[in-house]
């Protein structure tokens, strides 16, 4: 049952990522699971210090968990699809120890979340580097994307022959424009480690390193489905050894439900049928809040402010300015753009024209893997505001179509906006209707 979920939650994602193109419809939220990620919704708010509409979307998600537990990690999570799907087909005959720094690891998921919440209130957003959703994202855009095109068209090429035999025309002229990408190495490199780092434990991102796993943790133990063992267990100790997140202590009848993801994984292998999760009002299991000691939090907040700090003044802070950096149309101005983009790549890949490229130190350490304007590679199309429609924090505005109308100057080629937002060029001695013709613009 779980893994038909976790299949079909990844598929979902996979085909929203798709259809995040020039075509898609106003109505369909091609980033719905962005939206959906409170801890990428509180980051922008905190950093932006501003009411974001979509981020609200986000209340679904706390509002599942406060009422089921943290069922979001085992059932809907496409990283965690991804990561199990990985460890399955690589991992399934390695026998793992038990780590000894177990206990240690577990606190390393609070220390992020307290250090990326603390430099978001200096207003330098980084949860980018390790949200879940953001990170796969990433890898889906500049990497399986691509990918996907070029085995695309090397089967369209060796298939032409018989498609112009069959006399199917568009087929046999058929050809997919090949995206390409800046930092696609590193991409790749970082969702690699993610996926290695199950060779020491099963879920290993998210036991120890996950920050949206930690922000649900802080609630998944209010909801009223808990695991409840019964006189039957014979202590044997299968549940504790099969338990992919390790939420099983030495007593196999407690449960830390801060780290139970309701897989029912124990439930299903226990020999006698003992674990059940009924819903529960009362206080069965053990509630256990952020394993962070108090100087932990210390210095996770006092790394995140100085991280927030240093951030805006680095060394590259200085190359700011010096290149003509072009954001894409309808974002925000660069200071707040900077706050509230959450680098997942989505307006990148939906580009049609493959022109929004990731930045490296254009606008500083703050300014990583935020889009922007490579006129090289091809021109902004007019007629194409996808990436305002993806923005999932509304870093990027959906802007809506207008029409320019443009008529010859006396003695300048310059053209003015009215207030109306209608481009128009005319003569000092009035407006007359001309037959020059009329352009697409964004007002």
């Amino acid at each position: 049952m779980r893994k038909t979920v976790q299949a079909l939650s990844l598929l979902i994602f996979t085909a929203f990522f798709l259809l995040a193109t020039y075509r898609l419809p106003d109505w369909l939220p091609a980033d719905l699971y962005l939206r959906i990620d409170p801890l990428l919704g509180l980051n922008a708010l905190l950093a932006s210090r501003e009411m974001i509409g979509r981020v609200l979307w986000s209340l679904i998600l706390i509002g599942a968990t406060l009422a089921v537990g943290r069922f979001f990690c085992a059932y809907v999570c496409p990283l965690g699809a991804a990561i199990d799907g990985f460890d399955f087909l690589l991992f399934r005959k390695v026998r793992r120890a038990a780590l000894r720094t177990d206990s240690t690891l577990r606190r390393w998921k609070y220390g992020l979340l307290v250090i990326f919440f603390a430099a978001a209130a200096t207003g330098v957003s980084l949860v980018y580097f390790m949200d879940p959703i953001a990170l796969l994202t990433r890898f889906y855009a500049f990497f399986l994307y691509p990918l996907l095109i070029t085995v695309a068209n090397i089967l369209l090429d060796l298939l032409r022959p018989l498609f112009q035999g069959l006399g199917w025309v568009g087929l046999a002229h058929q050809h997919n424009p090949q995206p390409v990408f800046y930092m696609t190495a590193v991409t790749l490199l970082i969702f690699g480690a993610v996926i290695a780092l199950n060779r020491l434990a099963p879920r290993f991102w998210c036991r120890y390193l996950c920050p949206l796993g930690a922000l649900l943790s802080l609630i998944s133990p209010l909801g009223v489905f808990r695991r409840r063992v019964s006189p039957e267990c014979d202590l044997c100790m299968v549940c504790r050894k099969g338990c992919p997140m390790g939420a099983i202590g030495e007593d196999p009848f407690k449960t830390v439900s801060a780290d139970c993801i309701q897989c029912r994984e124990c439930a299903g292998i226990c020999p006698q049928k003992a674990i059940s999760y009924p819903a529960s009002f009362s206080g069965v299991g053990e509630y256990s809040g952020p394993d962070l000691s108090r100087r932990g939090f210390v210095y996770s907040v006092g790394g995140g402010l100085t991280l927030g700090f240093l951030s805006l003044r680095t060394p590259f802070t200085s190359l700011q300015g010096r290149r003509q950096l072009i954001r894409p149309p309808g974002a925000l101005p660069e200071t707040a753009f900077l706050r509230t983009c959450i680098r997942c790549g989505e307006c990148m890949k939906s580009c049609i024209t493959n022109t929004l490229q990731p930045s490296l130190w254009e606008s500083g350490f703050s300014g990583l893997w935020t889009p922007k304007l490579e006129l090289r590679m091809a021109a902004c199309e007019p007629n194409c505001n996808v990436c305002g429609k993806v923005c999932p924090t509304q870093a990027i505005r959906s802007l809506s179509m207008g029409l320019a109308k443009l008529s010859p100057w006396q003695d300048t080629q310059a053209p003015f906006f009215n207030s109306s937002a209608t481009c128009t060029l005319g003569s000092r001695a009035g407006l007359a209707a001309t037959s020059a013709p009329v352009l697409p613009c964004c007002s």
